[in-house]
């Protein structure tokens, strides 16, 4: 008869009586989370311990969902918090992680400048919003926890953070199976959130996609409405072509247009004028 298997936390504690180094640091960590799972003060423990082995500016969790706005359940860092109001009222949409998460792609770890990445095409509007809190990188975990709920762990790198954004993608990619685990026993249960915030969240989704969508409606063609998510999500022409299935000398012929008809000078000007919007309804 075989013994029964160890618990997880059994074996934190037996990998925590191990003197050697980071094996038992990070034992003692993330036994620390889990005694924490399912109080107030979850969150704050998460992230605390992955700030030692991260070292980032800021660190963010948050939840995603198709059809809802994100929750973000905690977010550290100075000078960030008008920004996720920024975020969280639409910016969210233009957010490629988020992207990964609404066109049902493979998830994973990423990092925002991973220029090879097919999934990441930042040209400049999604970084350069970032860089008006004086960041360099980001670097995001995605896995799903509950069927349909996707954990966001965002981890907003400095050029003068101690950690580079490889190492930051090699942790996390050492800690998602627990993160999801946590994230399962911490939210996956019925009741954690109430429905008349998941009533408001699918609310303000509908809006600011229909913001999204409609946005130069009046002035531009179908096509070129078409075409302005995907510039204003940071596209290549060569991306969006892909997209729509069109050529990217189409794609930069449209482009040209939507700039020259709405009167930006570029990608950037337009980038900024949907966050006004959106922010001012």
């Amino acid at each position: 008869m075989s013994a029964t298997p160890p618990t997880r936390s059994d074996l934190y504690a037996v990998l925590a009586q191990d003197d050697r180094g980071a094996v038992r640091a990070l034992a003692r960590d993330m036994a620390a989370v889990e005694a924490a799972l399912g109080t107030a003060a979850f969150e704050a423990t998460l992230v605390e311990k992955l700030h030692r082995w991260l070292n980032a500016s800021q660190i963010s969790l948050f939840e995603f969902r198709l059809g809802l706005q994100p929750r973000c359940l905690f977010s550290d860092g100075v000078g960030h918090d008008l920004r996720m109001v920024e975020y969280l009222g639409g910016v969210y949409l233009l957010d490629p992680f988020y992207d990964i998460v609404a066109s049902g792609k493979p998830m994973g770890v990423f990092r925002l400048s991973q220029q090879d990445n097919r999934d990441l095409v930042v040209e400049g509007s999604f970084k350069r919003y970032w860089s008006q809190v004086g960041g360099q990188e980001e670097v995001g975990l995605l896995t799903e926890f509950a069927p349909g709920r996707v954990a966001h762990i965002s981890a907003f790198l400095k050029s003068s953070d101690a950690i580079t954004s490889e190492g930051a993608v090699a942790m996390f990619r050492a800690m998602e199976t627990t993160i999801a685990g946590f994230y399962a026993r911490q939210y996956a249960e019925p009741g954690d959130a109430p429905i008349h915030d998941e009533t408001t969240r699918r609310r303000v989704h509908e809006a600011v996609s229909a913001a999204l969508n409609d946005f130069g409606r009046g002035v531009l063609t179908e096509r070129e409405l078409e075409i302005v998510p995907l510039l204003l999500k940071g596209h290549s022409a060569k991306s969006a072509a892909r997209i729509l299935g069109i050529s990217p000398g189409t794609v930069g012929i449209h482009r040209s247009n939507i700039y020259r008809k709405m009167g930006y000078a570029g990608q950037g000007d337009l980038f900024a004028a949907f966050v006004a919007e959106i922010s001012g309804n």
